[in-house]
Formats: C-alpha cells, sequence, structure tokens
C-alpha cells in the first residue's frame, strides 16, 4: 500500500506525541495506545504505524510495537501477526514483559441514580521504568531479587443506560480503591459483587453488533474500546466488532421551531428583569466573564465530554427550571448553599415561576442540576463544599443573559 506524505506526517505525530510511553507500565501503555485506534485508516494502519516505529530503533518505538501487538491480537490477526514479526525484543527495557500481562479477577455491578456500570477488575504484573523501590531488572533497591513479581490491579468500567445500552467505557486504577470511592460519593450507589461470566455476558450483549455503528457514545468511548475489546478478547475469545461513533447532536431549543424559541427566550429575560431589576452591582472583570460560558452551555445542554444520559438530563431541565433556580441563587447570594436539592425547592419556592418541579420528576431534577453543578464546579462557579462562588455570583446574572440573549 501506498503511503501519502501527508500520512506519513501523521504517523510521525503520533510516534512523538508517544513520549510518554517511556514513562508508564505495561496496561498504561496499552490504555495509552488505544487511542491511537481512533485515528488509523485505510492508510494510516496499525501496520504502517508499526513501520515507523521500527525505523526508529530506539526504546518508545519498540513499546508502542509491543502495544500494538498487543492490542490487535485475537481482534486483527494480519496486524497483530505483523507487529509480533517486527517485535525488537533487543531494545524493549525489562519491565516492558508487564504489556499483555492483565488478568480479570473480578466484576461488580455499580447501580447509580439513572444508571449503572459494569466494572471488570484486573491484575498485572508490576515491573515499570519507575515505581516503590525496585529498579527495571526487577531487584529491591539494596540489589536483593524479588521472590516474585509484585500484583497491581485496574479496572474498565461499562457503562450503561436505564435501557441496559452501552454508553461509554471508562479505565481506572484498581478496583477497591474505585468502588470505595463510588460508595463514598454518593450514598445512593449501591456495589454489589457479579459473577465474572455473568458480567462478560452482559457487557457483549450491551456491545453493538454492527462494525460501522452510528451511535453516540460518551467522551471516553472511542478511545478505550480497542483496549476493552483486547481485554474481553483475551477472556472469553470473543472479538467484538470496532465502532465508529458519531458526534452528538444536541438540540439546545428542545424541539422549538425559531419563532417559539425567541419567544421563550424574551419570556425568560423579561421575567429575570421583573424579578431582580437590573444587574447592579453585577461585576464583569477577566475572572467573571471567563465563567459566562459555562452557565451558557449548562444550560443550553450543550456540553462536550459528558455522557448521553447526562446531557439528556441537562437537555430535561427547562426555561422555567433555570429561571427558578437562576433567580434564586441570584436572591441568596454569594455563598449560597447550592445543590440539586436546593435548586429544585427554588424552582418550586418561585413566586415568578408558574410550573413547579412535580414530585415524581423531583429525584430526577435534582439529579440533572447536580450534572450540571458538577461542571460548574470544575469552572470555578461553585465550591467542592456545594456553594455558589463569588465569581459564580457575580457570573451567573450574566451567564442567564447569555444564554437567553
Amino acid at each position: 500500500m501506498q503511503t501519502t506524505p501527508e500520512t506519513v506526517a501523521l504517523l510521525h505525530e503520533l510516534y512523538e506525541r508517544a513520549s510518554i510511553v517511556t514513562e508508564l507500565d505495561g496496561p498504561q501503555i496499552e490504555a495509552w495506545v488505544s487511542g491511537l485506534f481512533t485515528v488509523f485508516d485505510d492508510q494510516a494502519t496499525p501496520m504502517a504505524f508499526v513501520d515507523l516505529c521500527v525505523g526508529e530503533a530506539t526504546e518508545r518505538g519498540a513499546l508502542l510495537v509491543a502495544a500494538v501487538a498487543e492490542l490487535t491480537d485475537g481482534l486483527d490477526p494480519v496486524a497483530s501477526e505483523h507487529a509480533h514479526q517486527q517485535n525488537q525484543p533487543d531494545l524493549l527495557p525489562a519491565w516492558a514483559t508487564s504489556i499483555g500481562t492483565s488478568v480479570l479477577n473480578g466484576a461488580w455491578s455499580v447501580t447509580a441514580p439513572f444508571g449503572r456500570s459494569i466494572v471488570l477488575g484486573f491484575e498485572h504484573l508490576s515491573p515499570g521504568p519507575v515505581g516503590d523501590a525496585k529498579g527495571n531488572d526487577g531487584a529491591n533497591s539494596d540489589g536483593a531479587e524479588e521472590d516474585e513479581p509484585e500484583a497491581l490491579g485496574h479496572s474498565i468500567l461499562v457503562e450503561l443506560d436505564g435501557q441496559g445500552t452501552l454508553v461509554d467505557l471508562q479505565l481506572a486504577g484498581p478496583p477497591k480503591l474505585l468502588l470505595d470511592e463510588a460508595a463514598v460519593a454518593d450514598y445512593r450507589v449501591v456495589v454489589a459483587e457479579f459473577d465474572v461470566g455473568e458480567a462478560l455476558s452482559t457487557v457483549a450483549a450491551a456491545w453493538p453488533g454492527v462494525e460501522s455503528s452510528a451511535t453516540m457514545f460518551g467522551p471516553g468511548f472511542d478511545a478505550n474500546q480497542q483496549f476493552v475489546r483486547r481485554r474481553i478478547a483475551a477472556a472469553t475469545g470473543l472479538s467484538l466488532a470496532a465502532v465508529r461513533s458519531t458526534e452528538a447532536l444536541v438540540d439546545i431549543r428542545r424541539g422549538l421551531n425559531n419563532d417559539e424559541y425567541a419567544d421563550a427566550n424574551r419570556a425568560a429575560l423579561s421575567t429575570l428583569q421583573a424579578a431582580l431589576g437590573l444587574a447592579d452591582g453585577m461585576t464583569s472583570d477577566g475572572a467573571v466573564t471567563a465563567l459566562v460560558p459555562a452557565w451558557v452551555s449548562v444550560i443550553h445542554g450543550d456540553v462536550p465530554d459528558v455522557l448521553p444520559r447526562e446531557r439528556d438530563a441537562l437537555l430535561w431541565l427547562e426555561w422555567a427550571d433555570w429561571l427558578g433556580a437562576g433567580i434564586g441563587l441570584l436572591r441568596a447570594g454569594s455563598g449560597a448553599v447550592a445543590t440539586g436539592e436546593t435548586l429544585v425547592d427554588h424552582v418550586n419556592r418561585c413566586p415568578e415561576v408558574s410550573s413547579s418541579i412535580a414530585k415524581a420528576d423531583r429525584d430526577y431534577a435534582e439529579w440533572a442540576f447536580d450534572v450540571a453543578l458538577d461542571l460548574l464546579q470544575d469552572r470555578g462557579a461553585v465550591t467542592e463544599d456545594r456553594q455558589l462562588s463569588e465569581a459564580g455570583y457575580q457570573s451567573l446574572w450574566h451567564g442567564l443573559l447569555a444564554a437567553w440573549n
């Protein structure tokens, strides 16, 4: 196959970006290289990338070739054989033996509000470029050899929606740490051990069955699917299809036509101004201005890199919901408690909003607002202890104005 200059440039760029792999352990290298498969196509194939890496004759290149060989094993026989044939053992550090050593040793079902995850736990050998007290040769710092290599862990999270449809794939550290943190973060999270065979069957059943599937997934799916497909293949011998996802189309108008959308915006602004007057005393310095897009994105429901069910929750919130929440927060001022529960209370108690959130919808509305607040916390509009920051308070009015203008 003839390689174009553009393809050669792309492959060189991928190689240059991969300098970090010399600092990672085996599974981390596999996870990093998994992300490269999102850009491979008919020209920039895994085999072409392997050839470039071999030509570099470096430790980095040898590690990349080893990772490609592992990630294609059982999924792409031609690419896997090519990578194994091009393996450069003389350039590989001793700790590279941890590549391909992961073994599935546990599974859990994690049920959270409005979603479920299957967690698959793995062990792998510990040699790495840096570590506790060991060098690359597996010896202790005093020169004594280890009796056995230490086993470490990592996890795969298979995110499912309420219908059991796969929506995202995430990679994490040791499963115990992950599960403990999930349970502490939200009392509504229920963690239960899951039979490994049943867990694998659940994942396989949820996996899209068409290679060219145009399904919309969460932000981790594309980068992690090669890694997950390889882990499933190693555990079951089953080759799951490679899936091509499409960019989510977000209808910020909630189904309204142009005239209806304009009328809704005018009504929201009119009600806001009637309730609070003009934005007297509201500053718009650099820190405040920087937060305005964050408010606009959560109010519109147009936020990148969120799970589909989280995007659906943001789009479920209507103008009246954000109007009641916004008026309530502005009246409460800087430092006001900002949780899903308090925002729903603001909506239901706001005299300017005629429609309230029904009791049957309250749990979902609270969660939808919590999704928005998590995103706003990341930007600094809300503090870690869920209070409206001063910059968040000063920017809220401007955010509402920009969202509805």
